[in-house]
């Protein structure tokens, strides 16, 4: 886990709880002990949490991983060896890859739709094996 803050100049403001606490002691005279502790930590604990969002506090764990789309133009005015081209390119980006990044295909034509990578395979393969003209 990582803790990082984007204005880290922000929490010097933290040093001025015991201050603000000591001002507003006065205030709280009607209160009993028990709930002027209480108050004095409620306080103390809602200035600290605005304190902390100023200084734009951000706690996570890092995140290497890589996702990946990759745009294919499957319409019918994209000749064969262009098709041929695309797949080596996706085919070339997917060894590239690392085991946990995420590759996703979308395949353009008419109207664009994810396809599962494995399906794209098959159906490029189907494509390039048969004979057929294309319209």
């Amino acid at each position: 886990m990582t803790l990082s803050f984007g204005t880290p100049l922000a929490l010097l403001l933290l040093l001025t709880i015991p201050l603000l606490l000591r001002l507003a002691r006065g205030k709280l005279h009607a209160f009993s002990p028990r709930q002027r502790r209480w108050a004095f930590m409620l306080r103390a604990a809602i200035f600290a949490a605005l304190v902390l969002a100023l200084a734009d506090t951000k706690l996570g764990r890092p995140d290497d991983r890589l996702s990946l789309v990759l745009a294919v133009d499957t319409s019918a005015s994209v000749q064969q060896p262009q098709r041929q081209a695309q797949q080596a390119w996706v085919r070339q980006a997917r060894a590239l890859a690392r085991p946990d990044d995420r590759v996703s295909v979308v395949e353009f034509g008419r109207w664009a739709a994810p396809e599962p990578v494995s399906d794209l395979w098959s159906r490029v393969s189907r494509e390039t094996t048969d004979a057929r003209p294309e319209t």
